[in-house]
This record gives C-alpha cells, structure tokens and sequence, in this order.
C-alpha cells in the first residue's frame, strides 16, 4: 500500500459455484499438508501442477470429496485443475505460510 506496508488475509476455503456446480478446497493456503476437496458433481480427473503449468500429480477418480497429501511438494503457489462432467475448473493454492 502506500506507506510500503503491507497485509495479508488468509483464505481458509474457496468455493467456486457456476450453473449448479459447487466445488470447495480447503484449507487455502494448505499448512499440514493435507488439502480437501467436496463437490456437488462427481470428479472424474484432479491435476496439480506448478504455476508454470507443469504437471506434478495426476489423479483418475471418481466421487464427491477427496483428501490430498501435498506433503512431498515445496511451500509455493501451484494450481489444482478439477475435471467433472460440467468441465474443469482450476484454482491457486497456496502451500505453506
């Protein structure tokens, strides 16, 4: 801001909702590692990858909620593409803080 200082808000869950569907990620930003997923359309493909878009995880899946481990990558900011049958939706997650 204008005296150069500045401050962040912490983001617990994004909800996104678009023509009936509702997806929620939670926590963001992720700091034990473990990141949950719930949407109101079956998931069929989650990808994670690196904010240059290269794929670090893919996931062929089915259901309503998922769990997580992110344990293995980097504190940075990275996206989570979601892929149901309505189309993929992708948002940032930030890893540890």
């Amino acid at each position: 801001d204008i005296d150069g200082q500045s401050e962040r808000s912490v983001i617990r869950s994004i909800q996104v909702s678009d023509a009936g569907l509702n997806i929620q990620v939670y926590p963001n930003p992720v700091v034990n590692a473990m990141l949950y997923i719930r949407s109101s359309e079956d998931i069929r493909r989650i990808e994670f990858s690196d904010i240059s878009g290269r794929m670090l995880m893919q996931r062929n899946t089915s259901g309503l909620q998922h769990t997580l481990n992110l344990q293995r990558f980097a504190k940075g900011t990275y996206l989570l593409s979601l892929y149901t049958a309505g189309g993929k939706k992708t948002q940032r997650i930030v890893l540890g803080e």
